[in-house]
This record gives C-alpha cells, sequence and structure tokens, in this order.
C-alpha cells in the first residue's frame, strides 16, 4: 500500500495498528486505536498497517460522513472535509465521554492540541485541517 492518508471504515468495534516494522512485538507499534464507525491515520513509507474488523479506503476514496439526526455519531473525522470547521456542542452519551483535537492523523501523542475525559456538554472550536476525535459523545452539526 502506498504512503498516505487511509479511512478505516469499521465493522463494529474496530482496531487499527501501525508499526514500524512486521514482527508483531509491542515495541515495534508506533500508534493503535480501538474504534467505532470511522477513523482517519497516515501512514509513511515503511511503516505497515494492521487493521481488525474494518475496511480501508485512501482518503479521497471514502465514503462520505452521514449525520445521524444532525449528529456525528462517536469516531473520527477531518475538520473542513468531513465537516466544517467551527464551534460545536459535545453532548455526552452518558457515563464518561472522551473528546480529542489533533493537528494530523498520525495518532501520535504530540499531534494532540487538546483532550478532555467529561460527562454532560462541552463546546469545541475546530479549524480546517484538524482532527477531531470522540468516543460516547455526539456532535451537534449546525
Amino acid at each position: 500500500m502506498p504512503a498516505g492518508e487511509y479511512v478505516v471504515i469499521s465493522n463494529g468495534d474496530s482496531y487499527i495498528e501501525l508499526a514500524s516494522d512486521s514482527t508483531g512485538n509491542f515495541s515495534s507499534i508506533i500508534a493503535n486505536d480501538v474504534f467505532k464507525n470511522r477513523s482517519v491515520i497516515t501512514v509513511q513509507d515503511g511503516q505497515y498497517l494492521k487493521v481488525q474488523r474494518g475496511t480501508i479506503y485512501a482518503a479521497k476514496d471514502a465514503p462520505k460522513v452521514e449525520l445521524k439526526n444532525g449528529m456525528l455519531p462517536s469516531c473520527m473525522y477531518k475538520v473542513g472535509i468531513d465537516f466544517p470547521a467551527g464551534e460545536y456542542k459535545v453532548t455526552s452519551n452518558g457515563g464518561d465521554s472522551y473528546i480529542e483535537v489533533s493537528r494530523d492523523s498520525s495518532h501520535n501523542m504530540s499531534s494532540i492540541i487538546s483532550n478532555d475525559l467529561f460527562t454532560g456538554d462541552r463546546y469545541i472550536q475546530v479549524s480546517d485541517g484538524q482532527y477531531l476525535k470522540f468516543f460516547n459523545c455526539e456532535v451537534k452539526i449546525k
């Protein structure tokens, strides 16, 4: 597979893993994620991508995001592509919810601009080119 950005559409609970080699050793894992719905990941030359229970698409060929009753369901999105930049209300689905804004889709800790574990409602500002990842909550699209 060529280097580039990919969208993975889940089939239930899905797993992605980016590794530096094909050994399967824990020490070779660069980034990983467990998710529902969809995730976005960038693969560099020489890296290995493992996907469990998901379908991979080149970002430009990925299915369009579908709103559910005007809400984005939990997953990872690219701002400006999947939904417009702006301020959004985020509503927890009950219990602990997680939200993260990242500068890229590498899934590296150094890419995180902001994140929060919360209950109730939050407001978030996102800009074109950023990535929004969230779990157990919904984002209302205007």
